[in-house]
């Protein structure tokens, strides 16, 4: 590194290292005593190298429920850090079952003592005090000094620590197993919300706010592992979707902006976003995390490459034997097999109980086609499902792949004059579907309005 880079970054370790001193110099101390030197360190260091680079630490009263620090750059996390009391062994935590949950949803994990720092990329530490020190830490804290040794080692694995830039997410089976992970951390997360709530805070809590409009306006009856179930994947797949409707990849959603980009058509999830922004505020951290990271996911998408998956345009340029009637049958439902391949991820045991499973384009088409030709040569009505004495049902209509394949039979059967006539008073009227799981509902919406 040049010559000032390495006076400033040294200048940041004596600074970190003093900020340790005042902390532990004392005796005792705890994992939390040393989070302020170490957050001024990266954020010292972001200044250095990433003025876009943003720290957050978390509060300590979320106690392990999330990543210690997130370092998230335009919107997209990049990486945690997780500190542990000093003289605990970096390796034996980075072999922990937290950090390898941790590591489903992000794998750049910078673990530190404070005095070693183990990176997840390279699985090694380096020690930044000085070797006769380190066995002393505590004891000795105000004689411990940088290890010259190890300082350019030390320079390097933060700098590439902070440098790692997500690839672009450009395929659906990638997205659904990224946004299907952090989907079901969330539900279990909103769970323990409850449950602390109904110890302590009762009904006095934004979570439990977007409970009750759920219960007005989705079902009474509506439990609260239910809820959070719903909520999680309502979330999910809303993010989701907000980030498809914009136009510019450059816009960067957080929790303060996404409500602005859910469509008009979706005023439950509308009202949802209004109570994203309280996720910022600290007693809520541990949710919080979870919905940044879900966001973090959707403005990582590369929304062309995804469109064209979810258009089975990968079909067309792998040269599949497919027919032409077949290519034009997918391209018609978008969604089909997204929210079937979210749920393996999501919820095996769910989607095995509500019998999640789609029916493909040419089946579908297939039979809204026989029942159509059924109508017109059995029962004598000329315009098959466009007739006004036709009703259909879909009890289960999941992402909609019918009710839509029903609708335009109904406009291929009508005279093109009449057809705004004939949605307004046949289709309003008359096409009804039922859907028990959010996440369907909220494709099939979105794609029928």
């Amino acid at each position: 590194m040049s010559e000032q880079g390495t006076q400033d970054f040294r200048r940041l370790v004596d600074e970190y290292l003093e900020g340790l001193r005042s902390a532990y110099g004392g005796g005792g101390g705890t994992e939390h005593s040393g989070r302020t030197a170490l957050e001024n360190l990266l954020k010292g260091c972001a200044l250095l190298w990433d003025k876009d680079v943003q720290i957050q630490q978390e509060p300590e009263q979320v106690k392990g429920k999330a990543p210690d620090f997130k370092i998230s750059r335009r919107g997209m996390v990049i990486g945690y850090v997780e500190t542990k009391k000093p003289g605990m062994d970096c390796l034996e935590v980075a072999r922990s079952e937290q950090i390898k949950r941790y590591k489903t949803l992000n794998e750049n994990i910078l673990i530190t003592n404070y005095h070693d720092f183990y990176w997840s990329e390279d699985e090694r530490s380096v020690s930044v005090v000085r070797k006769e020190d380190v066995t002393q830490f505590f004891q000795k804290i105000k004689v411990a000094k940088l290890n010259d040794d190890t300082v350019d080692d030390f320079h390097a694995r933060l700098r590439l620590f902070f440098a790692v830039v997500p690839d672009k997410i450009a395929s659906v089976k990638e997205l659904t197993a990224m946004l299907a992970i952090r989907c079901h951390y969330l539900r279990g997360a909103l769970k323990d919300k409850f449950r602390i709530q109904e110890k302590y805070l009762g009904e006095r809590d934004a979570v439990f706010a977007i409970y009750r409009a759920f219960q007005v306006q989705i079902s009474r009856e509506i439990t609260k592992d239910e809820f959070a179930d719903v909520f999680a994947q309502t979330l999910g797949f809303s993010l989701f979707l907000a980030r498809l409707g914009v136009e510019d990849d450059n816009i960067t959603i957080d929790l303060a902006n996404v409500k602005q980009y859910i469509p008009q058509s979706f005023p439950l999830v509308k009202e949802l976003a209004g109570y994203l922004e309280k996720f910022q505020e600290k007693e809520y951290f541990d949710i919080g995390w979870l919905v940044e990271e879900i966001i973090s996911i959707v403005n990582n998408l590369d929304s062309g490459e995804i469109k064209k998956d979810l258009n089975f345009e990968h079909l067309k340029q792998r040269q599949l034997k497919l027919s032409e009637e077949d290519i034009l049958l997918l391209e018609r439902d978008p969604f089909i097999y997204f929210y079937e391949n979210f749920l393996v991820s999501y919820d095996k045991e769910l989607r095995k109980k509500r019998g999640v499973y789609y029916t493909p384009a040419p089946v579908v088409n297939f039979i809204v086609r026989a029942i159509d030709d059924m109508l017109k040569d059995k029962f004598f009505l000329h315009t098959g499902l466009a007739d006004s004495s036709v009703t259909a049902l879909d009890f289960a209509c999941g992402t909609g792949t019918f009710l839509l394949e029903t609708m335009k039979q109904i406009f291929d059967n009508s005279d093109k004059n009449t057809k705004r006539k004939v949605f307004d008073e046949h289709i309003c009227e008359h096409i009804y579907g039922f859907e028990f799981l959010m996440a369907p509902y909220t494709i099939a919406h979105m794609k029928l309005s």
